[in-house]
Order: structure tokens, then C-alpha cells, then sequence
């Protein structure tokens, strides 16, 4: 690794984001996007756009080139940067979902200190993983597919699964873009809440963070009511569902 690239990974580490975790919060691989820094893979305007959208304080070209100033200083501090789960000592506000119905849902918060990486820990699905069709990702999650981020958990969070990060604003305002979901994963002796909310995952559509609503042979998926004329209400048959997860925890946090 050159100076160049040593240093720009110190001050990423800095930011709060190692090189790998810096990838998938933008939803590219790792290994890409370390041929990215050191040039030998070309960042199209797709990449840089997504990163843009992720990191909108950022100064691309810093990141690009090493330099100038890694912040801008017109932009104003992302949802990311603040969710910094992997610094010790930060803190986070924690809302926690109770589950019994998706409108007007109560949401509690309370403080806790984000532990390391050492203690018990649940994995981030990576953010490259939502659109693959076809994919068990809590399947390949489990038998280790991916390097991932993690995220610490403690007493009774030990029952989620995995972490599902947002990736839009599709079910605001309960959930926006940059919050951490903890999911479980429903047997399929369990039936779902009509009207709760889950994470689902299809062959057709990738991932999805929806309300649910139960039919003969299939399930509607829908947005919240603030959402409803920007993303339209979709069908998808019971053949096609790999998993579906209960949403446990929002966790919804910022440097205090």
C-alpha cells in the first residue's frame, strides 16, 4: 500500500470507517473498491454517484486523490458519519420498535455505549447484497460470505439475527435511510402480523424493509402511508419468499 493510500485509510479510520466497511455502507465490494484507491480499477460515474449519495460531505476528489480537505465544508455532517458504531466510547440514542402494528407504533429510546467488536455481535447485511436475486442472504450470511461489519449486542438484542441497514426513504417516517434494524428471522411455523412491519427477502426482488399483509398464495408489500404515491404496493407470490424477518429494534443513533 503507497503513502498515499496508507494515509487516506488513516483518516478514514478517522471519519469512522474502515476500508471495507466504507464499501459496503456505499454498496460496492471491498476488494473493488480497494482497486479503486490504488488505481488500478477505474470509479465510474455510477460508483462515484453512489458514493456521493452516501457520503454527501465528502470531498470526491480528496478521496480520489489524497487531495485537498477530506470534508467539505458546504455539506452538512450524513446520518452515516454519525451512526459511527465502531468507535469505542461513542454513544448512540437506540429507539427500540415494539412490535403490534406498523402506523403509530410506540418507539422508546434510551442511551447505550457501543461495544467493541470482541463481545457479542450480530452481523450488517452489506449493502451489495439487497438486490441479488435469488439469494439467501441470511443462508450465506451464516456460512460466512462476506467479511462484514458487525454490531455489538447485548441482555435481550442477543435475539436478533442480523442487521439490516436502510437504504432509503421508502417507510418514513418510522424508519429512514442510515438507521440499523434489528431483525429475526421467522420459522416457518410462525406466522406474521398482518400490517407489521419485515424485512423480506425474495427470489425476484432482492431484500426489502415493508408492511406485510398475508393472502391465500402470496403477500402485499407496502410503504407507509407517507409513501404510498412515490412506491406502489407489490405482490409476491409464497414460492418466491426465501425468509421473512421480524423487525425486533430501530436503532437510531448520533454522537452525544
Amino acid at each position: 500500500m503507497s503513502v498515499l493510500q496508507e494515509e487516506r485509510k488513516c483518516r478514514l479510520s478517522q471519519y469512522g470507517y474502515s476500508m471495507n466497511s466504507f464499501a459496503y455502507n456505499v454498496g460496492i465490494q471491498p476488494t473493488n473498491f480497494g482497486k479503486m484507491m490504488s488505481g488500478t480499477q477505474k470509479i465510474t460515474d455510477r460508483t462515484r454517484r453512489m458514493i456521493e449519495a452516501r457520503f454527501p460531505d465528502l470531498n470526491f476528489d480528496w478521496l480520489l486523490t489524497g487531495e485537498g480537505e477530506m470534508l467539505r465544508e458546504d455539506a452538512p455532517r450524513p446520518m452515516a458519519q454519525q451512526n459511527n458504531h465502531h468507535s469505542p466510547g461513542a454513544r448512540m440514542e437506540n429507539n427500540y420498535y415494539m412490535r403490534g402494528g406498523a402506523e403509530g407504533s410506540n418507539i422508546a429510546a434510551q442511551n447505550l455505549e457501543v461495544k467493541s467488536a470482541s463481545e457479542d455481535a450480530r452481523p450488517i447485511i452489506p449493502s451489495y447484497m439487497y438486490n441479488m436475486p435469488d439469494y439467501d442472504i441470511y443462508a450465506n450470511i451464516k456460512n460466512g460470505a462476506a467479511n462484514m461489519e458487525i454490531f455489538s449486542v447485548e441482555g435481550f438484542m442477543k435475539q436478533i439475527d442480523i442487521i439490516y441497514r436502510v437504504q432509503d426513504n421508502s417507510m418514513t417516517p418510522t424508519f429512514t435511510s442510515g438507521d440499523l434494524i434489528g431483525i429475526r428471522r421467522l420459522p416457518e411455523t410462525e406466522h406474521i402480523v398482518n400490517g407489521d412491519y419485515y424485512v423480506i427477502d425474495t427470489k425476484p426482488h432482492g431484500v426489502r424493509l415493508r408492511i406485510l399483509i398475508e393472502n391465500a398464495d402470496s403477500y402485499t408489500l407496502r410503504t407507509t402511508d407517507a409513501n404510498r404515491d412515490r412506491y406502489t404496493d407489490f405482490k409476491v407470490s409464497k414460492s418466491e419468499i426465501i425468509s421473512i424477518f421480524a423487525v425486533i429494534f430501530l436503532f437510531r443513533h448520533s454522537f452525544v
